[in-house]
């Protein structure tokens, strides 16, 4: 009779640990899902606030004219794969948990692309930004200063 007790609370102690296992193992998984989201979510806002900043003293220097400089520090986060500017954007390609991810940022002044342009290594970044007169058109130069 003993012995029967000890096996009935031996199978209920492996039910209660099964049930446990299972619970932790569930919520690991969420959290993981969750954290991915919230990973991608800073990457994307942090390119979002280094394209802002850029933008918005580009066109005070435009609205300024020529020989209007600024140098603006921004912070470039890991994933950045490729800057271009294309007329009056800025286009990254940001690399995410979901794949690669082309983000365009508008501006109301013309972007004239500067040889040396602006690396893609994370870290904080000294953009300089200058009123040009190109071939008779005005625009911003943006590239990054050594």
């Amino acid at each position: 009779m003993l012995q029967k007790k000890r096996g009935q609370i031996s199978t209920e102690y492996l039910i209660v640990v099964g049930f446990v296992t299972f619970v932790v193992i569930g919520i690991m998984a969420v959290a993981y899902f969750y954290m991915g989201s919230i990973r991608t979510s800073m990457l994307l806002s942090q390119v979002t606030n280094f394209a802002n900043k850029v933008i918005s003293s580009g066109e005070e220097v435009f609205f300024s004219g020529e020989p209007a400089k600024v140098t603006v520090k921004a912070y470039l986060p890991e994933g950045v794969q490729q800057i271009r500017f294309i007329e009056d954007q800025i286009v990254f390609d940001v690399l995410t948990d979901s794949g690669l991810n082309v983000i365009a940022f508008s501006s109301d002044v013309p972007i004239i692309e500067a040889p040396s342009s602006i690396t893609t290594f994370q870290g904080l970044k000294n953009v300089k930004i200058e009123a040009v007169t190109v071939n008779g058109e005005k625009g911003i130069k943006i590239y990054q200063e050594p």
